[in-house]
């Protein structure tokens, strides 16, 4: 997988992301985007996003692979 974003906080800031829907009784985070490639040009539907967290004081990462198709 190629990276599209990175957010690094600053060493003691915390991020929360909330357990938010706009509706219906799904869990997660909703995620609206218009992903483009290098190019310019829109990614297709089917791309995969991937979100990996490495919390503070372990190298180890998390990550959210929801698998299925």
């Amino acid at each position: 997988m190629t990276p599209i974003a990175k957010i690094t906080p600053y060493r003691g800031t915390f991020l929360r992301l909330l357990n938010r829907v706009a509706k219906g009784s799904e869990q997660g985070v909703p995620i609206y985007a218009k992903l483009r490639d290098s190019n310019g040009d829109l990614l297709a539907v089917s791309t995969k996003l991937q979100f990996e967290i490495s919390p503070a004081g372990t190298d180890e990462q998390v990550d959210d692979r929801t698998g299925g198709e």
